[in-house]
């Protein structure tokens, strides 16, 4: 029989086994089911046709065993089996085609039904699998396993969401680095979505941030608030924490009753540390009487939980018991004991263990100092990157080289890790990086700025620097400007003998040029030649004014030489204008000597009569005059003459009757009145007589300046003066020295000033 592609309209013959099976096409390659005089065509890939064909796929008919010729039956799925007719199992090519359709239709249905029921199936094990609490589960525990990138793509949808546990450890990614990039401000983000939600958790996250200053400013009052929330409820760590801002007062007023009803609460809900603090205050008295019992009943049960917890494998409690041992506290000292429970913790992965044990091989603490050791526990903690303090630590063993080798840009990186989490000491590890060069460009500025944060933090290494750097500066800056003041002052002194130097080259340049006046007016500037062939009529230069060049220099030592010029040019031309002044001197003395004369109104002997005295000397004088007893300074043991108030009167001193000259006097005693002694009374009745306190028994007080005569044993008395009969003048009539001319009976003679002789005029104009 043929058969027909229903693609290209082949023909081809078939036998009736070749019916209704998949066959292909040779011609145009497409797949098709043959039928007597029709065809079904079915997927190119699948022999049971595509996935939307009711003979397709899961429910693609299926040959039955055994059958043979034409009347083969087609196996489909139980569930349609009632669809099947045992009589008319396959339909005639020949016959009606509606049972046909009918069992299309009906398996098209089911399949719709079964993909429907399939598809919610399938969306309810995803939802049971990624579900929110699975999912958040699945991300903590990712987190848990150190796989951050996994559990940061969990996490983040959830915290979007508004998931406070999500949040929290989308938080703690970003403060730590896990799996994304360290960002403190996304931290603290997520951190307070998660604690306004009241996760305890967050709020001891937020206390921490504000009392370290990470990602937010340091603010210990908004520390203690954020670890008060966490503790009220009944956050463990929060209650020790509130327990300790108390004991040293930071955020809140110290309280040692406050520190010990946090530890108490704490201890009750089986908190190890507050614990061990609980029995700490009853052994220290501090918040409660003392009681060494009750403190080893707590402080026991502290190191019963930490040995039992890390028998178990806490590696926290590891760590407590080690510190312990390290510390001889509660437990008898063993440092090796010590050593073991860290080296455990270490072992176990635990941080602040890998830490801790990196500080024994360090100070060779509980075992032998070994610096490679060290090195190697550090930077696994470091690794880890959960603690400042560890990174910080690591820096300083690249810096210092120990256990590694020394490298200083490796040491600057650990530096900056730590620092961006807001340690100070790591600021001023890396402040000094950036101010010595070491493994960074050198950035003095950028130094300070970390030391300032350090400083602010409480690094006592930072202040102690900036204080180095403020004086160093302060004295820099007053050397620089001691500096400017000198050079300030020597370019003042350079001003001034550059000014003298141009006055002196002026003057020399007009007196040789014929440019005089004053003295120098009307001479021969052409006869200082002649006179003196040493000095040549020749111009002057002016110096050079160096001072407006160096005014901006900063060497003094170019002012000092421009100093050091100028004097020497200044001498130069002061010795050249004396040379000049000495040659107009000679020249000057021997024209004079030309016209010397005789000065006619002393005729040569310098000197005149005196026109007063007429040569005498003395002259006449009538009147009167004072009286030279009260008037003219009298003075002996008996008289002394007053100035002209008194004229006319003498005082006489005479000795003090009150004092009889000895100038102090001495009262009776104001407590015996002179007595000498006082009686001494009890109870009314007089007992005895004692010698005056007051005056030691003498009778009289202290002695006192006499009030008459002031101290000076005699007082002044004035008289009328015999001389003048209290006048105050006498007649005069005698003779005196001529005051014109003191006695001389000459003067000297003005013209020719006692010289005797006088120069003829020059020119008309007289010399």
């Amino acid at each position: 029989m043929n058969i027909k592609c229903p693609h290209c309209g082949t023909e081809y013959e078939a036998e009736e086994k070749d019916l209704y099976r998949y066959t292909k096409c040779s011609v145009c390659g497409e797949g098709f089911v043959a039928g007597a005089d029709t065809s079904v065509i079915a997927s190119d890939d699948k022999p049971n046709g595509p996935a939307d064909s009711p003979r397709s796929g899961k429910f693609a008919p299926r040959r039955v065993q055994g059958a043979s010729s034409r009347a083969e039956r087609i196996a489909i799925p139980g569930r349609f089996a009632r669809l099947q007719d045992d009589t008319d199992a396959v339909p005639s090519p020949d016959g009606p085609k509606t049972k046909s359709r009918m069992k299309k239709v009906l398996v098209l249905f089911g399949s719709v039904v079964a993909a429907i029921v399939v598809g919610c199936a399938v969306a309810f094990g995803a939802y049971l699998f990624f579900g929110v609490d699975p999912r958040l589960n699945r991300g903590i525990a990712y987190y848990e396993k150190g796989l951050y990138p996994k559990a940061y793509k969990l996490l983040l949808p959830l915290a979007r969401k508004g998931n406070a546990k999500a949040q929290l450890y989308v938080g703690d990614c970003f403060a730590n680095g896990q799996g994304v990039f360290m960002d403190t401000d996304e931290a603290i983000k997520w951190y307070r979505l998660a604690a306004d939600q009241e996760l305890p958790e967050a709020q001891h996250r937020m206390f921490a941030c504000c009392m370290d200053g990470v990602g937010i400013e340091r603010n210990t009052a908004n520390a203690a608030k954020w670890c008060r929330k966490a503790a009220e409820a009944g956050h463990g760590d929060a209650m020790f924490d509130m327990g300790m801002l108390y004991v040293s007062g930071t955020g809140v007023e110290q309280n040692a009753k406050g520190a010990f009803r946090w530890f108490r609460k704490g201890a009750e809900c089986g908190h190890s540390m507050c614990l061990y603090k609980f029995g700490q205050c009853y052994k220290l008295g501090f918040g409660v009487e003392k009681d060494e019992d009750e403190a080893s009943k707590w402080q026991n049960k502290a190191v019963a939980a930490w040995r039992a917890n890390a028998n178990a494998g806490d590696t926290s409690a590891m760590r407590r018991l080690a510190d312990l041992y390290m510390n001889g506290d509660v437990v008898e000292l063993d440092k090796e004991e010590a050593v073991k429970w860290f080296r455990k913790g270490a072992e176990l992965g635990d941080e602040t263990a890998q830490f801790e044990l990196a500080r024994c091989y360090h100070l060779g603490n509980g075992v032998e100092e070994d610096q490679e050791e060290a090195a190697k526990w550090m930077l696994k903690a470091a690794e880890k990157g959960t603690f400042r303090e560890v990174q910080c630590g690591m820096g300083v063993y690249y810096l210092e080289g120990w256990g590694v080798e020394r490298n200083v840009i490796e040491a600057v990186k650990w530096f900056e890790r730590s620092a961006k989490k807001g340690y100070p000491f790591a600021k001023y590890c890396l402040a000094m990086c950036y101010m010595n060069g070491n493994g960074v460009k050198k950035d003095e500025e950028k130094a300070e700025e970390l030391l300032e944060d350090a400083a602010d933090a409480g690094c006592k290494e930072a202040k102690d620097e900036l204080s180095r750097i403020n004086r160093e500066r302060e004295e820099r800056n007053r050397r620089l400007a001691a500096e400017k003041a000198e050079k300030n002052e020597r370019l003042k002194r350079l001003v001034t003998i550059e000014d003298r130097v141009d006055e002196l080259a002026r003057r020399v340049n007009d007196i040789l040029n014929g440019k005089l006046s004053g003295e120098w007016a009307g001479f021969d500037a052409s006869k200082i030649s002649t006179t003196d062939s040493s000095v040549s009529v020749k111009e002057e230069n002016i110096a050079r004014r160096l001072s407006e060049k160096l005014s901006d220099a900063d060497s003094l030592e170019a002012i000092e030489i421009a100093i050091k010029n100028a004097t020497s040019e200044s001498n130069r031309l002061q010795a050249r204008l004396d040379k000049i002044n000495d040659v107009k001197e000679v020249y000057d003395a021997k024209e004079l000597e030309s016209r010397k004369e005789t000065c006619s109104p002393c005729n040569g002997t310098g000197a005149i009569v005196c026109a007063r005295c007429k040569g005498n000397g003395e002259v006449l004088v009538k009147g009167k005059k004072p009286c030279p007893t009260c008037v003219g300074g009298r003075y002996d043991d008996d008289y002394y003459t007053s100035g002209s108030e008194r004229r006319g009167q003498i005082r006489k001193s005479v000795t003090c009757s009150t004092c009889n000259g000895h100038g102090q006097i001495r009262r009776k005693c104001g407590s015996c009145g002179g007595k000498k002694r006082v009686a001494i009374e009890e109870r009314g009745r007089l007992r005895r007589y004692e010698n005056c306190a007051a005056c030691d028994g003498s009778g009289y007080g202290y002695p006192e300046i006499c009030p008459k005569c002031d101290g000076n044993k005699k007082y002044d008395v004035w008289q009328t003066c015999g001389t003048c009969q209290g006048r105050g003048e006498v007649m005069n009539g005698s003779k005196v020295t001529c005051p014109v001319c003191e006695g001389k009976g000459k003067l000297k003679c003005e013209r020719c000033d006692g010289r005797g002789f006088t120069y003829r005029p020059k020119d008309g104009v007289a010399y």
